[in-house]
């Protein structure tokens, strides 16, 4: 095999290493690097997060049951989690490609495919903080370019309200809240080097504000920053088992992640093939009681929406009867799946919640599309 001088271990251990660089959502909630779920009902193991404790308190000098205390169990909160995706890059190496162009197999090869599985691991981790429950209590604060300040002592003052534990808490925004502060004099911005072993959580640190580091994350829509504990979200990997036929192969945990590494050899091809791969889920924490209340999130509300797209459809069914249009805000965010869009003449044309524009009769209809509390300009879409 063309690569029988990589031992395994050495392999995965830099990709795991590569991984912790290369993520930054991930890096802040609560991890579960292994976890049992060798044998567990529809993939699902229970992961204990830290719930709140209350203490008590008595009178001194009482007598009788006013001396008696009260005792309290150290509780945590049992969340299920399931393992429902298989996030992997997989590449083919010909014997000429091996022989003659790689050099590097860390840099040129795994490197890259470690990137793939770590951006796919942050945009799942960025779908689960974006898609929880914060309507359940009302975790939810708008605000403008001239009011992030406010908006951000409200977050606070909501967590704080929920009894959130302050220590550890981050804000992560997307890049039009982030364009909002660094434009902002009040924004404490300091250059984020220190000694963190994660470059992109380190480089994606842009100051603080009201005592919370500034986190910028690519995954998150632009006008979107969440204020959250670690033990808001939960992330668990988990590497799959190393199969009998692969040579080359072997797993890693450290620091909450996972990961596996194989290598096998297509003789008939000549070509080897290289996989990283690991099996993740993910979870919002919902208390028993309280609900959803470790989390805030902090929106930057839109001040215009625009329609574009194809404006003539056809009346006669098969192609050009439908038209997908495209709902986009002033900070560059696709809202087409989230905007509600109306027809001024749905007997002319229909459309649809996702901005699919369907021809019904010849005539001419007007498209708007509402997102954030803004209304688009008329998209006169002309039936034929």
């Amino acid at each position: 095999m063309a690569h029988s001088f990589l031992k395994p271990t050495v392999v995965v251990d830099t990709a795991i290493k590569l991984l912790q660089r290369e993520i930054i959502l991930p890096q802040l909630v609560w991890l579960n690097g292994i976890g049992d779920f060798a044998g567990k009902y529809q993939d699902t193991i229970t992961i204990r997060v830290p719930a709140r404790t209350v203490a008590h308190r008595r009178s001194l000098r009482g007598t009788g049951a006013a001396r008696n205390l009260v005792t309290e169990d150290l509780t945590e909160n049992a969340i299920p989690v399931t393992l429902d995706h298989d996030v992997y890059h997989a590449v083919a190496l010909t014997d000429e490609e091996l022989t003659l162009d790689i050099y590097d197999f860390a840099g040129q090869v795994l490197n890259r495919q470690i990137r793939a599985v770590a951006e796919d691991l942050e945009n799942g981790l960025a779908d689960t903080i974006a898609g929880a429950n914060y309507s359940q209590n009302n975790m939810i604060v708008n605000a403008t370019t001239s009011t992030m300040w406010e908006a951000i002592v409200d977050a606070r003052r909501k967590l704080n309200d929920k009894y959130v534990d302050r220590n550890g808490r981050v804000l992560v925004v997307g890049s039009a809240v982030e364009a909002a502060f660094l434009k902002d004099d009040t924004f404490k911005r300091y250059d984020s080097t220190g000694d963190s072993p994660n470059s992109a959580l380190r480089d994606a640190t842009i100051g603080q504000v009201a005592g919370l580091n500034v986190v910028v994350s690519d995954a998150l829509m632009h006008g979107d920053a969440y204020m959250f504990h670690p033990t808001a979200f939960i992330m668990a990997t988990r590497p799959p088992a190393a199969p009998r036929g692969a040579n080359f192969t072997s797993a890693a945990s450290a620091a909450g992640l996972a990961i596996r590494w194989l290598m096998d050899y297509d003789y008939s091809a000549t070509t080897d093939r290289s996989l990283v791969d690991t099996f993740v889920g993910y979870q919002s924490v919902v208390d028993p009681v309280d609900g959803f209340v470790r989390a805030c999130k902090i929106r930057l509300t839109a001040t215009s929406v625009a329609v574009s797209g194809t404006a003539s459809v056809t009346a006669a069914s098969g192609a050009g009867n439908t038209s997908k249009l495209t709902a986009t805000t002033n900070w560059g965010e696709d809202v087409s799946s989230k905007a509600t869009w109306v027809s001024s003449a749905p007997a002319k044309a229909t459309v649809s919640s996702t901005g699919l524009v369907t021809g019904v009769a010849a005539g001419t209809t007007n498209i708007t599309a509402s997102f954030d509390g803004v209304t688009s300009a008329n998209f006169a879409v002309t039936v034929t």
